[in-house]
This record gives structure tokens, C-alpha cells and sequence, in this order.
């Protein structure tokens, strides 16, 4: 598939065997209702797109060298691992982004991870098995920000190796109620900078 090449699915999008995907143009998910499923076997993806009302769950670690976009519907990380980005490629989550107890989110080197207005980002763990947002290989630091009309919902957590700003609640933006940070840890910040 070319760079500049879009395919669309409508289901499921999964490779089994010695199936893999290609690491060139955009993946897009569309899926109108209920559910469906990625598996990438081991695949990298350049560009992934969920535009869909669908839920997606994901079936194993998925790695993404450009950026993703959630316009609409939800990812569920369902406790897997996303490695996000290539330097400062962008992710961009208008729907609901869903990390699972267990599950990590690898952020690279100066990525922008912005949830943007009506989006949702939950990061929930279990007392034993936190939800983890942090760096790729212990290296580099992320930008991270809410922006006004998204949500943040944190329980069993860990942020780690934020940017400067850490993870920056801009104006209007808000705190679940019932998810509020509640239990988590924030270790290894910019130093002289913020964590929340």
C-alpha cells in the first residue's frame, strides 16, 4: 500500500498466521455499530483512523509509526500494548480512548497526545494492574493535554515521563467524578516542571 493510500474497513481488521499489515499509508475503521476487533500479529501501521460508532477492541499489541486519529466510536486497549508515534506525530482522540487494566500507552519522543473537545480518555486500572501511560524504551518525553470539553477518567494509574507541562488539564476541560485520579502514581517528571 502507498503512502498516500487510504484503505477503509467496515469490520474487523485482523491478521493471523503469517498475515501481517503493511507499515505504508492510512488504515481507517468505519465500522457504523456494536463491535469489532484489531489484531496486528506483530504488524506496524503508519496512520491508523477510527471515524466509526463501533467499539474496537484490541486482541494484541499494536504499534503505530504516524499518527491516530479517533474521531469518533471508542479504542478499547483492552490491556495491551499501544507504542505510539515517531517523534512528534500526533494523536488526536474526538471519541472515547480506553487503556484497560494491564495495559500500556508508549508515547515517543516529544508526541502530542491531545484529547480534544467531547473526547474521552479513561485510564483504569485494577489495584493490581495499573493502567501505565509513559515513554518508548525509557527514552524521551511526551506532550499530553486535555483540552476544553473532553474528559480524563484515572483510577489504578501511572504517568510517567511527561514533558514540562505533564499532563495539562486546559480550561474547561474535565475531571470525572467518579474517576478522579482517585489511586495512581506520577513518577519520573521533566525536572522543575509539573505533573498534573
Amino acid at each position: 500500500m502507498y503512502n498516500n493510500f487510504t484503505i477503509t474497513a467496515n469490520g474487523d481488521i485482523t491478521a493471523s498466521g503469517n498475515g501481517t499489515f503493511y507499515a505504508t499509508g492510512t488504515y481507517k475503521l468505519a465500522k457504523s455499530s456494536g463491535t469489532a476487533n484489531i489484531q496486528m500479529n506483530g504488524s506496524t501501521l503508519n496512520n491508523l483512523t477510527i471515524d466509526a460508532g463501533a467499539t474496537y477492541t484490541l486482541l494484541d499489541n499494536l504499534a503505530l509509526n504516524g499518527t491516530f486519529n479517533l474521531t469518533n466510536g471508542t479504542f478499547d486497549g483492552n490491556g495491551k500494548v499501544v507504542t505510539m508515534g515517531n517523534y512528534t506525530d500526533a494523536a488526536s482522540i474526538s471519541g472515547t480512548y480506553k487503556i484497560g487494566a494491564g495495559g500500556y500507552l508508549k508515547l515517543a519522543n516529544q508526541n502530542n497526545f491531545n484529547v480534544l473537545s467531547g473526547g474521552i480518555f479513561e485510564a483504569i486500572g485494577s489495584s493490581g494492574s495499573v493502567a501505565t501511560i509513559t515513554n518508548q524504551g525509557n527514552s524521551g518525553r511526551y506532550n499530553f493535554s486535555v483540552e476544553s470539553g473532553a474528559t480524563i477518567k484515572a483510577n489504578n494509574y501511572l504517568f510517567e515521563y511527561m514533558s514540562a507541562s505533564g499532563i495539562y488539564l486546559k480550561d474547561g476541560s474535565t475531571i470525572d467524578s467518579n474517576n478522579k485520579f482517585n489511586i495512581g502514581t506520577f513518577t519520573n517528571p521533566y525536572s522543575g516542571g509539573t505533573c498534573l
